[in-house]
């Protein structure tokens, strides 16, 4: 019971430290960096939820696979032949569509945001940034959800509130140094979302068993994806629901409308 009061505390802290981040940080980025630019970051809130599609339920799929072997009801030689296949599916899925979104940054810019006074050299910079952070929080997902499923809670949300923290106000002393654009802004959400990967990885390596060596293949992936797609229905009916509006606005209206729009929904929220 302590250790369920611990994690409920934690995660009620993590989810506190989020929303007076957006709420403190909203204003000062807009002010920092101008209307236009923060509808590039409102445009990159977009896409990550979008990438729920790309996850297909697997990492809740994994969850609740590592709480099975933590409590013995699956071997450790399958868990780790499922895990091999995670690994592989998130690796090609997620560099397949950092490399798309890295080759057309330049045609979303020009054609598909509507761009005023943002020059289109520092939107398609930007936008490259935008595709490497996907690629590599996408993959952050796969081990945190080993580490959610081994119940180290109370470390999860301390990362997930220094990232917050660290994203949305400790950015401002990174822009106050090499300059307020929004190409530094995603910059340093990379250089975030690196150390936020790495430090997934190291703590779930430690919850990983250790077994005899296992080859790589997808094929335990087939017997878990009807289950994770299962899962994924509800998240993808969400998707819809509440990012689909703004899929679609970012192409139809200047940059810096879509920006006042996503501000709105953020007060909203």
């Amino acid at each position: 019971m302590a250790a369920l009061g611990r994690n409920i505390t934690a995660s009620a802290a993590s989810q506190i430290v989020t929303i007076v981040v957006m709420l403190v940080a909203t204003p000062v980025l807009l002010q920092v960096l101008g209307t236009e630019a923060y509808g590039l970051i409102a445009f990159f809130l977009t896409l990550q939820a979008s990438m729920v599609l790309l996850d297909l339920g697997l990492t809740a799929t994994l969850m609740k696979k590592t709480v099975e072997q933590r409590s013995g009801t699956v071997a450790a030689d399958a868990y780790l032949a499922l895990l091999r296949a995670f690994q592989m599916f998130f690796a090609g899925a997620g560099l397949v569509v950092g490399l798309v979104l890295w080759a057309g940054a330049g045609a979303i810019a020009a054609r598909w945001l509507e761009l005023d006074t943002l020059p289109l050299t520092e939107a398609t910079a930007a936008l490259r940034y935008i595709a490497l952070v996907l690629v590599l929080r996408f993959w952050a997902g796969l081990y945190r959800g080993i580490v959610t499923g081994a119940e180290q809670l109370v470390w999860l949300s301390a990362l997930n509130g220094g990232r917050y923290f660290a994203g949305g106000l400790g950015v401002a002393p990174v822009l106050w140094v090499f300059g307020t654009t929004v190409e530094v802004f995603f910059a340093a959400q990379f250089g975030l979302a690196v150390l936020e990967l790495g430090l997934l990885w190291w703590k779930a390596r430690g919850s990983v068993p250790r077994a005899a060596a296992v080859g790589w293949s997808l094929r335990p992936l087939l017997g878990v994806l009807g289950y994770s797609l299962s899962l994924a229905f509800a998240s993808i009916v969400w998707l819809l629901v509440t990012q689909l509006d703004k899929a679609l606005l970012s192409g139809l209206v200047p940059l810096v409308e879509f920006s006042a729009f996503s501000v709105g929904v953020i007060a909203a929220t």
